[in-house]
């Protein structure tokens, strides 16, 4: 993907993040979008074929830029580092996040958080029974997550990762 190509479709999103301040997802039309972000019609749909591509493309973002930075996984994803991490990317995600959250889309979050504790996990087999820890936690990480970011995430990504590792119970 090009720079202008990129630059299109950031603008888009951030139009759709923004107006979701002020209406549902499924209220939002390409018009809102396209006036909002200030291009063509046209750029939409060179990048997009439906508003739910541009969703994609959100939930794509934030799989791929969380793996970015994120420190090796070799201790699991339930680490203080990997957990301060997390808490540190969602919180520079807040907006798009809670956007996620406040459409009815929060299935695509809980999704990409499972998915992270899955790959940072290895080669588990799905046939494992302690797959069902990693949906136990992921769980839970997208509940505090979503509770931090809503009250104004007054604690720093470090007390979260703490409060985390308190009441979890790796092997």
């Amino acid at each position: 993907m090009d720079k202008r190509e990129k630059q299109v479709k950031d603008r888009l999103m951030q139009a759709m993040i923004s107006l979701t301040k002020e209406k549902e997802w499924s209220e939002i039309s390409v018009t809102d979008l396209i006036i909002k972000a200030g291009v063509a019609r046209a750029s939409f749909y060179r990048n997009f074929n439906t508003i739910g591509d541009l969703i994609e493309y959100g939930v794509d973002r934030i799989r791929a830029d969380f793996w970015k930075s994120a420190p090796p996984a070799e201790k699991g994803f339930i680490s203080g580092e990997m957990l301060t991490y997390t808490f540190s990317y969602y919180l520079r995600q807040k907006e798009l996040i809670l956007s996620f959250r406040h459409s009815g889309m929060s299935v695509n979050i809980l999704d990409i958080m499972t998915e992270s504790m899955i790959l940072s996990f290895g080669n588990m087999t799905m046939q494992s029974i302690d797959r069902y820890s990693l949906y136990y936690y992921a769980g839970a990480l997208y509940n505090m997550t979503i509770c931090w970011l809503e009250n104004g995430a007054k604690e720093t990504p470090e007390q979260m990762a703490e409060q985390f590792l308190k009441h979890s119970i790796p092997k």
